[in-house]
């Protein structure tokens, strides 16, 4: 988890199987790269996670899901949610669109 921020600038990327991020507990996680090829579920249980555009929720595929189950997922700019990536939301959950054009076209439960 990060207490108060942690920023990764290198592209995220698996080349097998299916990987994602978790962000756990308090804290800003930013994913500052827009082109994260990770084909694994983003999950937000704590804090934020601040994506620098739609590249950095992964690669988009149906794997690629989103899972809010609490925290918020913040835009760092301009971020489209292809209707394949299906995203879970909580009841504590939120998207800040911080300024930024934000668009979630797959189905959302």
């Amino acid at each position: 988890s990060a207490s108060s921020g942690f920023t990764i600038n290198g592209a995220v990327t698996n080349s097998t199987g299916t990987a994602g991020i978790v962000k756990n507990g308090v804290g800003n996680l930013i994913l500052s790269n827009a082109a994260n090829t990770f084909n694994g579920a983003l999950t937000i249980t704590g804090g934020w996670i601040t994506a620098a555009g739609s590249g950095s929720l992964g690669n988009a595929s149906a794997t690629n899901t989103l899972i809010f189950n609490g925290g918020t997922l913040r835009a760092g700019g301009a971020i489209t949610s292809v209707a394949t990536r299906g995203v879970t939301m909580s009841s504590t959950a939120t998207i800040d669109t911080n300024g930024f054009a934000v668009s979630i076209a797959g189905d959302m439960t």
